[in-house]
């Protein structure tokens, strides 16, 4: 269970920890992840360890727009963004149907990263 204060005053990085808690329970438990993730990002909004996964184990629970908020988010944070981030958007844009955002950032992943496992999985189709 996610502890309902805060952290000691002390540690410095709580959203950190509870990024990484997350992340250590998103197979397992979803719902628990989720609420780690969550009090990760209200304690740190563009904590790189949250938003992404976070952003996944939210368009795997059919929430769109709220995975498309989060990977939007961390594709500004990230130059360039990461091959997982840009095909993550791309498959959300598919699932919302917006073919025009889908094809740019199929560009994107294409331009910055051809040699990803990610790009590969786009020129099969292979989206879920």
């Amino acid at each position: 269970m996610v502890p309902e204060r805060d952290p000691e005053p002390l540690y410095q990085s709580p959203a950190k920890s509870f990024a990484a808690a997350g992340r250590c329970l998103v197979k397992r438990n979803p719902t628990e992840a989720a609420t780690y993730f969550d009090r990760a990002l209200r304690l740190d909004p563009n904590s790189l360890q949250a938003l992404l996964p976070y952003a996944d184990l939210l368009y795997r629970r059919g929430q769109l727009q709220e995975a498309k908020v989060l990977v939007t988010r961390f594709n500004r944070l990230v130059p360039d963004g990461t091959p997982e981030s840009l095909w993550l958007a791309v498959r959300i844009e598919r699932k919302l149907g917006d073919r025009l955002a889908e094809g740019t950032l199929a560009n994107q992943l294409r331009r910055r990263y051809a040699g990803s496992t990610e790009y590969q999985a786009l020129q099969r189709g292979d989206y879920d």
